[in-house]
């Protein structure tokens, strides 16, 4: 059964937090992997930093995400209520 981290970091600002977490739980011998959604323009930014499993890109299209009237809606609820479709584990600790 496959288990991990995943983290919803939607911003810049977010993906060096997330990095942040992911140093912090290795200094545990914590060797989960750990997987972070975000936006299609941070995606190099993400990989280059060289310290997530995987890499995962919002959708930024579809019916529901075409009913966000807001960035709210779009990058804060959307992704939470659309997390399944993203997660890559059985078994997750959502960030």
């Amino acid at each position: 059964m496959s288990s991990g981290y995943f983290q919803i970091a939607l911003g810049r600002t977010y993906i060096d937090e997330s990095q942040g977490f992911l140093e912090s739980i290795r200094l545990f011998n914590d060797r989960r992997p750990v997987s972070v959604l975000v936006k299609k323009e941070d995606f190099d930014y993400a990989l280059e930093k060289r310290v997530f499993d995987k890499v995962i890109v919002l959708e930024e299209n579809g019916m529901l995400f075409s009913l966000c009237k807001n960035a709210h809606d779009k990058y804060c609820i959307f992704p939470r209520v659309s997390l399944l479709e993203y997660v890559p584990y059985r078994e997750a600790i959502i960030i």
